[in-house]
C-alpha cells in the first residue's frame, strides 16, 4: 500500500490515494512490470484522475512520480509504468525523472487518443528520448480512437496496450480477426497486453496468445494463490 496525500491546486485540496495493478503473464505470478495509478478525491466525491493530472501543473506532477516510484524502490518494485500527456513528454522533467531514477526502469504510457495532440516533431521526440536516455514507451488505449498503425510502424513502442473496450468485442464477435491483430502487434512491439482481463475464460485465452494481462482476474487469483495452501501446485 503506497502513502496517501494531499496537493492543493487552485484553493482546492485534493487526496491522492495511489497504487500499483500488476501487468503478468499469469495469475501465479510472473510480473512484468507495475502500472502506477491514483484515486483522486475533493472530500468524499471522486475526482476523474485522468482529468485532473492532465489540468496539474507538471513540477508537481513530477513530484508525485518521483516520490511514488522512490516508495516502490522501497518495496523492491523496480518495473514501473506512468501515464503520461503531451505537455510532460515535451518537459525537462520526462528526462529529469528517468535520470534520477536510474536504478528502476521506467515505461511511460502513452494513451492513442493523445498521440493526435502531438506536433509533427513527435517521432524525433520519441526517438531522442529513447537513444539519450534509454527511455522506453507503451501506446495504451490502442483501439479506443481512430487507431493509427503509422505511429506504430514508425516508432519502437515497448509495449501496445489494447483497449479492453474493442478488445473484448472482438473476442465475443471475431477471434480469428483478433488472433491475427494480436500476431501483427507482436511484430512491431516486444510485447502485447491485454487490458480488463476479469474472467477465466478471458484469461486462458489471453495465456494461450502469450500476451501480458492487467485486470481484476489478475488481481483476485494472485490473492487466492498468496492465501490457498497448495493451489500453486
Amino acid at each position: 500500500m503506497l502513502n496517501s496525500y494531499q496537493v492543493y491546486d487552485h484553493n482546492t485540496i485534493f487526496d491522492i490515494s495511489p497504487r500499483v495493478e500488476k501487468v503478468c503473464l499469469s495469475s501465479s505470478g510472473d510480473v512484468d512490470f507495475y502500472e502506477l495509478l491514483s484515486s483522486v478525491y475533493v472530500g468524499k466525491i471522486k475526482v476523474d484522475p485522468q482529468e485532473f493530472f492532465d489540468k496539474f501543473d507538471l513540477a508537481g506532477l513530477y513530484i508525485i512520480y518521483n516520490n511514488a516510484i522512490r516508495e516502490l524502490k522501497g518495496m523492491s518494485i523496480f518495473k514501473v509504468s506512468v501515464n503520461i500527456n503531451k505537455d510532460f513528454l515535451y518537459s525537462k522533467y520526462i528526462e529529469k525523472l528517468a535520470t534520477e531514477n536510474k536504478s528502476s526502469s521506467i515505461f511511460f504510457e502513452i494513451s492513442e487518443a493523445e498521440q493526435f495532440k502531438f506536433s509533427n516533431d513527435a517521432y524525433k521526440r520519441l526517438e531522442y528520448l529513447r537513444d539519450k536516455y534509454s527511455i522506453q514507451f507503451i501506446l495504451d488505449d490502442f483501439g479506443a480512437k481512430n487507431s493509427n498503425f503509422d505511429f506504430i510502424i514508425k516508432n519502437r513502442f515497448h509495449a501496445v496496450k489494447i483497449d479492453k473496450s474493442a478488445f473484448w468485442d472482438f473476442f465475443e464477435n471475431d477471434k480469428e480477426f483478433l488472433s491475427k491483430l494480436i500476431g501483427y502487434l507482436k511484430l512491431k512491439t516486444e510485447k502485447v497486453v491485454i487490458e480488463g482481463v476479469d474472467s477465466y475464460e478471458k484469461y486462458i485465452y489471453c495465456q494461450s496468445n502469450h500476451c501480458l494481462m492487467q485486470g481484476y482476474f489478475l488481481e483476485r487469483a494472485s490473492d487466492l494463490h498468496e492465501t490457498t495452501p497448495g493451489l500453486n501446485r
